[in-house]
């Protein structure tokens, strides 16, 4: 019949508003299309988090579970020093977040520095790069982190330089980046070569003295 109407409705994935309405010569016109709901999740990160957000995040897995053929559910994961398991979902048009990385935290309400330098013994020898919690992997050790003094620390007006990683808070591996010794060590080390230097200075005296004795008197 003339003018007689019949909605379509889309599929998940996709929305939009479709009509097929009769005309006149007995053949239907169609008004309206079905468009993906969410097109490019880089761009809503983009808003929502600025243009550095790789630099924390990392996509893990995207799924498609409306067959729309786009991905509408994507996984992240942090890079290091973070830790989270945020997700991102598409619904109703519209990329949602879920969840997010954060700094390791401490059982003293503080937050860890996402980069710093851990050295394996007091002394302050073989430092490398750490990112997020040191575990040491000893039987009975606690993984701990330099503190981020600028993120506060549980409304402590003296927050300590170092703490204790909350208990789940594990180190993740990467490749070592091995840094200068620093501490007591790197003072040791320091003393040694003085000292070397300045056997080397007396030596050179005395040789000299050896050979002209005369100008040491």
């Amino acid at each position: 019949m003339e003018g007689e109407t019949l909605p379509y409705t889309c599929k998940a994935g996709f929305g939009g508003t479709v009509v097929a309405t009769c005309g006149g010569n007995g053949t239907f016109r169609v008004d309206g299309e079905c468009k993906l709901q969410c097109e490019n999740v880089h761009e809503f990160l983009d808003v929502e988090f600025g243009k550095h957000w790789p630099e924390i995040y990392d996509k893990k897995e995207e799924l498609d579970l409306t067959e729309s053929g786009a991905k509408d559910v994507i996984r992240f994961g942090c890079k290091r020093g973070r830790v989270g398991k945020p997700w991102a979902v598409c619904f109703e048009g519209k990329w949602s977040l879920h969840g997010s990385c954060k700094s390791f935290q401490t059982i003293g309400g503080c937050s860890c520095k996402v980069k710093w330098d851990a050295c394996k013994d007091l002394w302050g020898s073989d430092c490398q790069h750490w990112y997020g919690c040191y575990d040491p992997g000893k039987p009975g050790s606690s993984s701990w982190c330099e503190v981020n003094m600028s993120a506060g620390c549980g409304g402590r007006e003296e927050p300590p330089t170092w703490d204790y990683c909350v208990a789940g808070h594990a180190n993740a591996e990467w490749p070592e980046e091995k840094v200068p010794a620093r501490g007591p060590y790197k003072r040791v080390q320091m003393g040694l070569m003085a000292g070397a230097l300045l056997l080397l200075i007396v030596a050179a005296y005395l040789m000299r003295c050896g050979y002209q004795r005369a100008a040491c008197l």
